[in-house]
C-alpha cells in the first residue's frame, strides 16, 4: 500500500478595510501559515488608510511565506450617488462591485 501526501490546504483571506479587520485576519495568516498551510492574503487596493499599507507592507516583509494578491477594486462610478462618505464603508462597496475580477488572480496563485 502506498501512501500518498497530500498538499497542505492553500487559504484565501480577504479582510475588510480598516485596522479592526485587518490585524485579526493578519494575526490568523500568520498562524495558519506556522502550521503548514498556503496562505493568500488578498488586500483591496487602493487601502483606506496609511496605517493599513504600512501593515500589510510590515507583514509581508515578516512573513515571506504567505502569498499576497492586491486586488484592484473598481472606482465609484460617476453616476452613483452613494449614501455616505465613509471611506471604509465605500471600499467595501468598491470591493463588492469589484470581486467578479477575482477569480483569474486567485485561480492563478493556487496553481501547484
Amino acid at each position: 500500500m502506498s501512501k500518498t501526501t497530500a498538499s497542505p490546504p492553500h487559504l484565501a483571506l480577504l479582510p475588510s478595510a480598516g485596522m479592526g479587520h485587518l490585524t485579526p485576519f493578519l494575526r490568523l495568516a500568520s498562524m495558519l501559515s506556522s502550521r503548514s498551510c498556503t496562505v493568500t492574503l488578498i488586500t483591496a487596493s487602493p487601502s483606506v488608510s496609511a496605517a493599513e499599507s504600512s501593515h500589510i507592507s510590515f507583514f509581508l516583509s515578516q512573513h515571506p511565506q504567505v502569498k499576497h494578491i492586491e486586488f484592484q477594486v473598481l472606482p465609484c462610478e460617476p453616476s452613483s450617488n452613494p449614501t455616505t462618505d465613509d471611506p471604509f464603508f465605500l471600499q467595501f462597496e468598491a470591493t463588492n462591485r469589484s470581486v467578479h475580477h477575482l477569480y483569474p488572480s486567485l485561480a492563478s496563485a493556487c496553481q501547484i
